[in-house]
């Protein structure tokens, strides 16, 4: 098949290729998260749902963190 679109020539390939690293996806973000369950604040449970609290300054902090 000839593709007038070069960019879109790598997609005529489809076989999957094997990670430089030698690692999957899962496998390089398993273990990567030091955060222990005893650092989350207390968990309620209210009927189905699950829910935390969360302080003004902890919400801030994220905003800003998911800012960057």
């Amino acid at each position: 098949m000839v593709c007038p679109w070069p960019f879109m020539a790598a997609l005529e390939d489809s076989t999957p290729k094997p990670p430089k690293n030698g690692k999957s996806f899962a496998q390089a973000l398993s273990g990567s998260c030091d955060i222990h369950l005893t650092q989350l604040p207390p968990k309620v449970i209210m009927g189905d749902t699950v829910r935390i609290k969360v302080t003004q300054k902890e919400y801030e902090y994220g905003i800003a963190d998911c800012r960057n």
